[in-house]
């Protein structure tokens, strides 16, 4: 009787043994599929966050063949809610602007100081470079930073060396190229 109790006993341990290293490798797995549902869960969130998220551009724009405004468009998919911009020219005091939204696809244009508004072609001969400044907030309420700058001076070089550039090209919605 004794040998069969330690047989039972010995047989019982290894099972034990068994289960436990299965456990053990379950345990691993249910851990890597954890960090794997995390990690797709943190991408889920940031690819509706870049879905939502308002994305402000700045460039010139030409009318009439050498008039210079400054283009401000929303590339992103979201809106913009209060937008606050500070323009800082070459020769002048910055400038302000504030828009309650701003809406996906929309533009503004901005009158530049002379000499480039009435011939932005004028640009190409000197550092013609306006700095952007601001912030707003996307729907969620997190706040954007806005830096960046729109430089007259290289974008008129590219416009002459690139003549398609400008003639073709739609910078606004519904507005036909010249």
């Amino acid at each position: 009787m004794d040998v069969a109790l330690i047989t039972l006993s010995a047989g019982l341990v290894l099972a034990t043994a068994v289960l436990a290293w299965f456990t053990r490798a379950l345990a691993q797995h249910a851990r890597l599929a954890w960090m794997e549902a995390q990690a797709t869960r943190r991408e889920m969130e940031y690819a509706r966050e870049l879905g939502a998220r308002p994305l402000l551009a700045f460039d010139a724009h030409v009318v009439g063949g050498k008039i210079g405004f400054l283009l401000v468009r929303n590339l992103g998919r979201g809106p913009a809610l209060d937008v606050t911009l500070r323009f800082n020219y070459w020769d002048e005091d910055p400038r302000a602007w504030y828009e309650r939204s701003f809406g996906p696809g929309e533009s503004h244009q901005f009158k530049i100081p002379e000499p480039l508004h009435s011939d932005v072609f004028r640009a190409r001969d000197g550092q013609f470079t306006v700095e952007i400044s601001g912030q707003s907030t996307d729907l969620e309420g997190r706040a954007i930073e806005i830096f960046d700058a729109a430089d007259f001076t290289r974008w008129t070089r590219d416009a002459e060396n690139a003549g398609e550039r400008i003639v073709g090209r739609r910078k606004i919605a519904g507005v036909e190229p010249e």
